[in-house]
């Protein structure tokens, strides 16, 4: 038996939560969410967002208001209208039939607290019903967060994007991971290039912008590279200045989080608060360095204030040799003695292979040789696993 009940009028008395949905599909799940957040005085009917109206109009505003507006032809105005009529303190959620990001964005400019895409799911309504009454905390304490990994450069031109997508790729191709791919960099930023993807509209809104963020938004701003690998980069101008929000960035990959077994931040270096906030809260810092004295000096600066600050989290050091090997090379021990730490993989020089691969909008990893072998040993390295270098055709011996 539900714990919700259809009041027919509330006469003075509000109730929770009122809803007013278009199909019996729909109203079976959100029946089921509010019995599981124990709210108990509801109204639940099946009806359109002008009975929604007509509704709040007649009795005392609910504490939550679920509205249908599919088959609307102004849902826009029809929410305008509802709102004259319900108390601002109200939270409203509205269902709909149109996967349109622009609908979205214009309902939650009008207050609207989320908005569900039918079919609605379980999971989908439990989420906006959650976040609406305040209860985020409670809806994702069952929920496995992915691992977080910040890829960032000692300095520019040593490879971070280049690792970034290939260790991505790796960990979704080798290690049958979903991965999602983030590019912070919406100025110059290579991912998208680099794996052959178009550029997200609204990533700039979704740093800037905490109250953006949902499933919808962010499910719209992944562009998929293949079935486990998604892509999340943005394309803005010079002229254009990127606020980066802490809250919203930190939102944004919670979200990301939850839909992945890794999300992989290509992470350029900013001394700003959204840039230190990322690299505190990942699961594993790779710090990528070539072996020049430069490198050496701005890796220092970036373990200084991460380096053994939780036990928990974990800082890699992967040295890249974007060229062949010259006599002014800092040695690999003198490196190791200026940071006071060992040096967990390097990547050997390997010609115009990385290149190539980027220019052709894929990556170097799907290759074999021994930058796909080094790469492969730190995507093992990251998943717990051993690196499975043996070349494709003993592969096919084994299985004949």
């Amino acid at each position: 038996m539900s714990l919700t009940k259809d009041t027919a009028k509330m006469g003075d008395r509000a109730a929770e939560a009122a809803v007013f949905l278009s199909d019996g599909a729909s109203e079976e799940i959100v029946r089921g969410v509010l019995g599981e957040l124990m709210l108990t005085n509801n109204v639940v009917r099946r009806a359109d967002v002008k009975a929604a109206t007509q509704f709040v109009t007649d009795n005392p505003s609910p504490q939550l208001l679920i509205v249908d507006v599919s088959g609307s032809d102004l849902p826009l105005s029809d929410i305008q209208n509802l709102a004259k009529h319900c108390e601002p303190r109200v939270r409203v959620i509205v269902v709909g039939d149109k996967n349109d990001v622009g609908l979205f964005r214009d309902l939650i400019t009008l207050g609207v607290s989320d908005y569900v895409v039918k079919p609605v799911t379980h999971d989908l309504m439990h989420r906006a019903l959650s976040k609406a009454l305040g209860r985020e905390s409670y809806a994702r304490s069952g929920e496995r967060a992915g691992k977080l990994i910040a890829v960032v450069g000692a300095h520019g031109g040593v490879g971070t994007s280049t690792v970034a997508a290939n260790i991505g790729w790796l960990l979704s191709k080798r290690e049958g991971r979903r991965v999602a791919l983030v590019d912070m960099d919406l100025h110059f930023g290579a991912l998208g290039l680099m794996l052959d993807v178009k550029p997200s509209r609204g990533l700039r809104e979704a740093f800037e912008n905490a109250d953006r963020i949902d499933e919808l938004f962010v499910e719209r701003l992944m562009a998929t590279h293949s079935e486990r690998l998604s892509v999340v980069c943005g394309s803005e101008s010079l002229d254009e200045v990127v606020r980066y929000n802490t809250e919203a960035t930190a939102s944004l990959l919670e979200v990301l989080q939850r839909r992945s077994h890794y999300v992989v931040v290509d992470l350029p270096r900013r001394p700003d608060p959204a840039f230190h906030a990322v690299l505190k809260r990942a699961d594993t810092r790779i710090i990528v360095a070539d072996q020049s004295l430069v490198s050496a000096r701005d890796a220092l600066h970036l373990l200084r204030p991460i380096d053994g600050a939780d036990p928990e989290q974990r800082t890699m050091l992967v040295v890249n040799h974007r060229a062949p090997a010259s006599k002014g090379d800092v040695a690999i021990e003198d490196l190791e003695r200026t940071l006071e730490r060992k040096v967990d993989h390097i990547l050997p020089f390997g010609r115009s292979g990385v290149a190539a691969a980027s220019n052709l909008g894929d990556v170097a990893a799907a290759a074999r040789g021994p930058v796909t072998n080094a790469m492969a040993a730190i995507a093992a390295d990251l998943s717990g696993g051993a690196a499975d270098t043996t070349p494709a055709w003993k592969k096919l011996l084994r299985s004949a």
